[in-house]
């Protein structure tokens, strides 16, 4: 329980010292769901213990990540007695907008009864629309207030946002679709509002007045006039669901055939095949768009639906190895192998077929979907890791021989002869190969003795930069409690020929070490000394990315101050001056 424990709370630290300009969105909700996820399982886990609420407490009074606090304040409400004036001080007045609302919800949640004054002035006043947003949402819940309507009504048409204003719509036709206003209110967002708004009218309208004669024309008046494709598409996929006459399946046929919106194409030939998939005219239909159709893409979209229903007709096999060995457009070939890979895995014949097009084919996206169609469905056969091996050694395309490593690697970990065979590769001439070898060797043996010395070799004297930033990032993530792991990040960041990889060794090392005594001077001389010449590319300045590091995380060291006031006069590159500037004069 204490190893947990303290693997648990490391994880809250985890990101905690990135610098975010070098952060893409993806990474950084990465960060933050780590640590959220490290906060339940504490908070769950240790629940009976005397410390984990003042713990939880602390977190959301903090200057945390706000979704951090906001998903300790839930793990507060939902295990432990709620505090009431808590929760309203936190809804009215904390600055964080993800804080509000968790607070908001979770008051009308506790509450004996919802406190509608609140809501509505949350809903009005707010500045922020994820909280109106969730006021909406709770004042929604609240059923026979004529006052509540009326606000909806009135958010749904006016307020600045537009998240808030779908919100609000939504909540109306879910609560109040006997109200004559509330279907006028729709329509006119319908007729009126943006493409977000009018494709969420149309799914209201069709899920709450199905049987209303004037909903199928609103919807096939969208389909033919509505400027947004998005908006059709919506309209045809309704129109679909909630009506099965011959006209409406005549409208979809025409759709599919003739309409110049790809898109429009392709929820058609869905919702035929899907929808009339017992009329035994569809299968003819589809397969004359085969051969008429001229988008590649809609002809894509035709052999998978054909492929998956209808994958028990005699004549759907042959008809898509046809289509994956003589299609002139490999996006349909390589569609067609796919789907045969992943609907015949029963078939002896078709893994010798597979076995074929992976070794033989002219092009290389169709010998792709070959190799990981065998490799996923005939992981078991005790002669596909030999044939992807022997594919391997005789490969020419460097893509799909990673493909082939990879493949190996993920599927064959468990057997002791990959971990050897893959450090072969390391001897490859090509850095896409060798990069995926250190990919693959850090993920699916990390606590092997021999990965971290691996690494450390790749980081440090693989002759390919992109080996080298991998390498070094699979080093400090995975082992970033190594003191030497720290010492080869500042040789990195010192000595690399490399600007970028030294910029990432600077990042790394600020993730993992900010707090050590030693980073604060490093980065103080990163700072000064590091000797990248080029101009405008400052994310590949390791001088910028040091002083950066020292405003985000040193600023109150006095040293951080000196350094930035010698930046703004002597460093070479105005990015970098400009940087201390808006520091110091900020």
């Amino acid at each position: 329980d204490r190893k947990l424990l303290r693997q648990l709370t490391e994880l809250l630290e985890y990101g905690k010292y990135v610098l975010l300009l070098y952060q893409t969105g993806q990474e950084l909700q990465e960060i933050s769901e780590i640590r959220s996820r490290a906060i339940r399982a504490i908070a769950q886990t240790w629940q009976d213990n005397e410390e984990t609420l003042p713990w939880l407490k602390s977190i959301v009074k903090s200057n945390e990540n706000p979704e951090v606090r906001a998903t300790a304040l839930l793990e507060l409400t939902r295990l432990f007695t709620p505090d009431i004036h808590l929760l309203t001080n936190l809804a009215e007045i904390d600055k964080s907008p993800e804080v509000r609302s968790v607070a908001l919800q979770e008051l009308m949640r506790v509450l004996p009864g919802p406190d509608l004054e609140l809501l509505k002035s949350v809903a009005y006043s707010d500045y922020s629309p994820v909280v109106r947003k969730a006021a909406l949402q709770e004042l929604g819940k609240i059923s026979e207030n004529r006052d509540i309507l009326e606000l909806l009504k009135i958010k749904a048409k006016k307020d600045e946002n537009l998240t808030v204003r779908l919100a609000a719509v939504r909540e109306l036709a879910n609560r109040w679709p006997m109200e004559p206003e509330t279907l006028a209110t729709v329509e006119k967002m319908l007729l009126e509002g943006c493409a977000s708004e009018r494709a969420v009218a149309i799914a209201e309208i069709a899920f709450h007045w199905p049987r209303k004669p004037r909903t199928l024309k609103l919807l096939r008046a969208a389909i033919k006039g509505d400027r947004n494709q998005e908006v059709r598409q919506k309209a045809v996929e309704e129109l679909a669901r909630i009506s099965s006459d011959t006209n409406t399946l005549l409208l979809l046929k025409i759709l599919a055939e003739s309409d110049k919106s790809t898109a429009l194409e392709e929820a058609a030939v869905q919702q035929i095949a899907r929808r009339w998939k017992d009329d035994p005219e569809t299968l003819a239909f589809l397969k004359k768009l085969l051969e008429s159709d001229g988008d590649v893409i809609v002809r894509s979209i035709v052999v998978q639906e054909i492929a998956r229903g209808w994958r028990s007709h005699p004549e759907t096999i042959s008809l898509l190895k046809t289509i994956a060995e003589k299609d002139e457009y490999w996006v349909l070939r390589q569609t067609a192998v796919q789907e045969i890979a992943e609907g015949w895995v029963e078939d002896a014949e078709i893994l010798n077929w597979l076995k074929n097009l992976a070794a033989c084919d002219a092009q290389f996206n169709v010998r792709e979907a070959a190799i990981r169609g065998i490799a996923k469905g005939w992981e078991d056969d005790p002669q596909t890791l030999d044939f992807l091996k022997t594919l391997a050694l005789s490969e020419k395309d460097t893509y799909l021989l990673t493909v082939e490593v990879e493949e190996i690697a993920r599927r064959w970990r468990h057997r002791r002869e990959i971990l050897p065979w893959l450090k072969t590769w390391v001897q490859s001439s090509d850095p896409a190969v060798r990069q995926t070898v250190v990919q693959e060797i850090a993920s699916g043996w990390p606590e092997d003795g021999d990965t971290v010395v691996f690494l450390k070799n790749q980081a440090e004297l693989d002759p390919s930069a992109t080996v080298r930033q991998a390498s070094l990032q699979k080093l400090a993530r995975r082992w970033d409690r190594d003191p030497e792991t720290a010492r080869i990040l500042k040789n990195i960041a010192r000595w690399d020929e490399d600007s970028q990889v030294r910029v990432v060794a600077i990042l790394e090392l600020l993730r993992g070490w900010k707090d050590e005594a030693e980073t604060l001077e490093f980065l103080c001389d990163r700072a000064v000394n590091d000797p990248y010449k080029q101009r405008g590319l400052f994310l590949c300045n390791p001088r910028f990315a040091a002083v950066e590091a020292l405003i985000e995380h040193y600023q109150q060291d006095p040293r951080s101050m000196s350094i930035l006031r010698d930046r703004l006069i002597n460093d070479p590159d105005e990015q970098v001056r400009g940087l201390a500037s808006r520091r110091l004069n900020g």
